[in-house]
């Protein structure tokens, strides 16, 4: 009997919560055996978002057996490619020179790949190995993750109707005749391994799972768990205790944000072509989801008090095209209201929660009174503002840019305080320490061979406008994506291009 879409989804959960342990070759023969089982359920599927869910399931383990065998499954060469609802499967002698070509490919990549990854890690070559995965990850990269302007286009922001006297809509600025802003950066074909936690100073130890660029990281408010969402499309939930994995939800479609709520009980989501989710962060299972907009969620955030969770997006609401942004009530996904502005990329409220600060893909800083509607702007950078952070106390507001700056405002008076530049070329992400005495920066190192590197700086001393030497971590192999301080200031996870999570001790 053929298995249904919930015991499947069921049956993958139940895999991944023993992910961790020894592999034996009966193991390996139970995946097998899960994948073919998956591959006959799919002809019977009809949704789509269930059929991709399916599919995103059947690379991530065609993926784990190549790992283990490095082969792969053969029924990963046409998954379920039926109607649906009973359709027919695709006849395999029928498929003549594509069934040819897609050998011929998977001939190559795996000579790549074992010729260029001595340690036999696979990820996105894995995870493409299919012809049709191939084409859905090239059209998910052109379609789904990438913004792009064009000099003169004329793309203006939408005029608010609490807005200060003083303020004006703005334009979009694009430097060079065609820019493409990148939410999330697509996925690597051939992803770097990253330096062990042993070679790189300062790190505690690293969590290598994803098999794509890890976009989010979140400590739980207890600082035990550590939730991450990557261009897998999954959303993992990891054990910081003994570094072992709890829970995976397989998104159907690339992970761009992901967030606690401050009680530790749920983690938003938001994705690819505009899903907004809710899971339950101790059993992973999902409480709600809705398409929330019409284009890809670039951030999510939750008021400090848990009332409220924040979505920011390149596209508007189903309802509403200009709604770039939306609260939420956390618990049932019900819309609240909405805000029009220039899409922003990085989002979060201020420790009262009556602010909402956000950067754009126009390199402005802003606010918003979530209340009245009332929008403030501090500045702009050179470059789209891919991260923004309030410190604990409220004061202060800092933001990164892909212009390789971090910038300090003052939250009452909007005045730009510091800027602070050091190696990094781009910045996409920023951080504060919990007592609000750092200020952590992620990005590109400058030496141009695109590694990952961190910087930690002196707020104090920035803010007197001190020269100062920032502390480095360097451990990355690639550009880092995300950066995320502990609750207790002691630890910082960051992850990024080479698909691996770093824990640093905090110098």
């Amino acid at each position: 009997m053929k298995l249904t879409y919930a015991q499947i989804i069921a049956q993958h959960q139940t895999l991944q919560k023993t992910e961790a342990a020894p592999v034996a070759p009966e193991r390996v023969e139970q995946v097998k055996a899960f994948i073919a089982d998956v591959v006959a359920a799919g002809t019977d599927i009809a949704d789509p978002r269930q059929r991709e869910q399916l599919r995103s399931i059947l690379r991530y383990w065609s993926a784990w057996v190549y790992d283990q065998t490095k082969e792969f499954p053969p029924s990963q060469l046409v998954p379920f490619s039926g109607t649906g609802a009973g359709g027919p499967r695709l006849n395999l002698i029928s498929l003549g020179p594509w069934l040819i070509a897609g050998a011929a490919l998977l001939v190559i990549i795996s000579f790549f790949v074992l010729q260029t990854r001595a340690a036999g890690r696979v990820n996105q070559i894995a995870a493409t190995a299919s012809a049709e995965a191939v084409v859905a990850a090239a059209t998910d990269q052109a379609q789904a993750l990438i913004l792009t302007t064009t000099a003169g286009a004329g793309v203006t922001q939408p005029t608010d109707t609490a807005l200060p006297p003083t303020e004006t809509a703005l334009a979009i600025e694009t430097p060079t005749p065609t820019t493409s802003v990148f939410l999330t950066p697509p996925p690597e074909r051939t992803a770097t391994a990253a330096v062990a936690p042993t070679e790189a100073s300062g790190s505690l130890f690293s969590l290598q799972g994803h098999a794509g660029t890890v976009n989010s990281l979140a400590f739980s408010p207890d600082g035990k768990t550590l939730v991450s969402g990557g261009s897998d499309s999954a959303i993992k939930l990891w054990n910081l205790d003994n570094q072992t994995l709890m829970w995976m939800y397989s998104a159907g479609n690339y992970v761009i944000a992901a967030a606690f709520s401050p009680d530790g009980q749920l983690v938003a989501y938001g994705i690819a072509g505009g899903e907004l989710g809710i899971l339950n962060a101790a059993s992973g299972q999902i409480t709600a989801r809705q398409m929330a907009h019409t284009d890809n969620i670039a951030s999510v955030a939750f008021s400090p008090d848990g009332t409220r969770l924040a979505s920011g997006s390149v596209g508007g609401t189903p309802d509403n095209p200009d709604a770039a942004i939306a609260l939420w009530v956390p618990d049932t996904l019900v819309r609240i209201t909405f805000f029009t502005d220039i899409p922003p990329l990085s989002m979060n409220f201020s420790p009262d929660g009556r602010w909402l600060a956000f950067g754009s893909t126009d390199g402005s800083v802003k606010m918003r009174d979530i209340e009245t509607n009332q929008r403030l702007t501090f500045g702009s950078h050179d470059n789209i503002v891919t991260s923004v952070m309030f410190s604990p106390d409220g004061k202060l507001l800092a933001s990164g840019s892909a212009d390789g700056r971090v910038k300090v405002w003052s939250v009452e008076s909007r005045q730009l305080l510091a800027t602070l530049g050091g190696q990094t070329t781009q910045v996409y992400g920023v951080t504060f320490s919990p007592d609000g005495k750092r200020l952590a920066a992620g990005g590109a190192d400058a030496d141009g061979k695109g590694k990952g590197l961190i910087e930690i700086w002196n707020v104090e001393a920035a803010l007197q406008n001190q020269p100062q030497q920032p502390v480095t971590l360097a451990g990355h192999s690639q550009l880092i994506r995300t950066i995320a301080f502990s609750p207790d200031g002691k630890r910082l996870a960051s992850g990024g291009r080479d698909n691996v999570i770093i824990v640093w001790r905090v110098p």
